[in-house]
């Protein structure tokens, strides 16, 4: 059984892919070099839920609950919020992630006690198998900063290997983003003032948590010290691509962004892309609001 003193509450939804929630979970338990306590919100249909595996997790000590019908993940990620006991950080991740001998949540709590405003810490994503325009193995360049033009938001990605890192006191590299991947520890205090928005099923959920992050003053950190990976390796039930793909999702979140944030469409803007291409006008403007992005947010750090 569990003990006291865990640090880290592990939130995660997940449907019908039981092999990789199992994968996911014994990587945490493998790896996770501080305290922690999982938390599983499942929604799938029986045949798709290890009962097994998750009556050995409770009997150790982590939660799981089982629902009984469909629920979006930001309702499920909020219920979860709601079950937790003293864990004074919360680990917001998807159950197709991998914790491995790179991934360091002593790295990540660093990045949060270097300042009272840095509210949540991603690690970097390293992808297994070919998927979100990444290539098995490589690190992902799904990090960088808001640009608002009219009523469209333009997303910067930055590659890692072009990013000017700072460091905390003890050594710990990070710097600071508007938006990050999806492996994000969360201080417990944020959630008086943000939680996922349930008018959103899946799609758009995470842009939003990051301006609502935002918009509440608080500031996005990622570090290179730790590494989680994101595995596609396997096919996807098409259960599963039925809701993330679900065109009513998708019109609820183009209706839900234009009414709360002013927002009509969203582009998406790889820099190391754009340098592939040598373009070296597309190049430079890239390179331009990506700078006066990042200044901004380190200026309002300071």
């Amino acid at each position: 059984m569990l003990e006291g003193g865990i640090l880290i509450a592990v939130i995660l939804k997940t449907y019908c892919r039981p092999e990789l929630v199992q994968q996911c979970v014994g990587s945490i338990i493998k790896y996770c070099d501080l305290p922690c306590r999982i938390y599983i919100a499942d929604d799938s249909p029986e045949e798709y839920q290890p009962f097994k595996f998750y009556e050995n997790l409770i009997e150790q000590g982590h939660y799981v609950h089982v629902f009984d019908s469909k629920l979006s993940v930001t309702h499920a990620r909020n219920y979860l919020v709601n079950q937790l006991q003293c864990e004074p950080y919360v680990l917001r991740i998807d159950d197709d992630f991998v914790f491995s001998h790179e991934t360091s949540m002593s790295a990540m709590v660093d990045v949060l006690s270097a300042s009272d405003v840095i509210s949540a810490v991603s690690s970097v994503e390293r992808q297994l198998g070919n998927g979100k325009g990444v290539r098995d193995g490589e690190l992902s360049d799904m990090q960088g900063f808001f640009v608002r033009e009219g009523r469209a938001l333009h997303k910067l990605c930055m590659p890692v290997n072009a990013v000017s890192w700072m460091t905390t006191d003890r050594g710990t590299s990070y710097s600071l983003f508007d938006f990050t991947r999806n492996c994000l520890l969360i201080k417990r205090e944020v959630f008086e003032k943000v939680s996922w928005r349930e008018e959103l099923f899946i799609q758009g959920e995470h842009s939003a948590f990051m301006l609502d992050l935002k918009r509440a003053g608080y500031f996005l950190a990622q570090t290179p010290d730790s590494i989680h990976c994101h595995d596609e390796r396997l096919a996807k039930e098409a259960s599963y691509l039925d809701v993330r793909k679900s065109q009513e999702g998708l019109a609820a979140m183009q209706a839900f962004y234009a009414k709360e944030y002013g927002i009509d469409e969203i582009k998406t803007f790889s820099l190391g892309k754009v340098l592939e291409t040598q373009n070296p006008s597309y190049s430079r403007m890239l390179r331009m609001f990506a700078s006066r992005a990042a200044k901004d947010v380190r200026r309002l750090f300071k």
